[in-house]
């Protein structure tokens, strides 16, 4: 780990809170794609990120040193066989919540790295569909969907029970690494319409009589 950031992870970690340097580091397409296939590979060069990417290795330096200087990941040199490489992994700030739960702080910070996380989400799956034009394939590969719901305590267990299996299926198919190299993208948060927004509150309640909210 780099020097320096080790007393700033574990405060981070006992805050249960990122940094101003973990937010801005965060906020990047590139970045947030470089964390993405770090943590799938488990450790990774930059020939290996550079392959995956389809990005050159010098342009991914600048932002290897913000995510390492930020403590997102570490590095170290390592010379198995052949020419000597730099090997980077992700640290336990992995781990680190962006949004303190005791006091709801990091909210609006967690919104714009969902904004710039959907951004770079649209230009993968538009690479995805040009190449599908182009070559005439099954869209089958490509599903998304949107869906706004009402959800009611019990069923918003049975969601969290569902998308906790979901994420140990992700482990899994992370460890074994076989197949085609898949895109998945997850979002499930309260909905508050203009309205509510405006007032800045939200007068929504769980259990209504079925009609749901009125929207603006």
């Amino acid at each position: 780990m780099p020097k320096g950031t080790r007393s700033d992870l574990l405060q981070g970690l006992s805050k249960g809170n990122w940094s101003d340097a973990m937010w801005v580091a965060f906020m990047s397409p590139p970045r947030i794609e470089l964390i993405l296939m770090i943590e799938a590979l488990g450790e990774a060069t930059a020939a290996q990120l550079s392959d995956g990417s389809g990005r050159s290795a010098d342009s991914l330096y600048p932002h290897l040193g913000v995510l390492e200087s930020s403590g997102f990941i570490s590095s170290e040199e390592r010379s198995d066989e052949g020419r000597p490489a730099r090997v980077y992994s992700l640290t336990e700030a992995a781990s680190v919540r962006p949004v303190d739960h005791a006091e709801g702080s990091g909210m609006r910070r967690l919104a714009l790295a969902v904004e710039v996380q959907l951004r770079d989400a649209a230009r993968r799956i538009k690479r995805c569909a040009d190449l599908a034009e182009n070559e005439r394939r099954s869209p089958d590969h490509l599903q998304v969907t949107t869906d706004l719901v009402w959800v009611d305590a019990e069923r918003r267990e049975r969601f969290t029970h569902l998308l906790s299996e979901l994420r140990a299926l992700v482990r899994e198919s992370r460890r074994d690494r076989n197949g085609e190299r898949m895109f998945l993208g997850i979002q499930f948060f309260p909905d508050v319409s203009l309205k509510e927004h405006r007032l800045g509150k939200s007068d929504r309640s769980d259990g209504r009589d079925g009609s749901g909210p009125k929207d603006d």
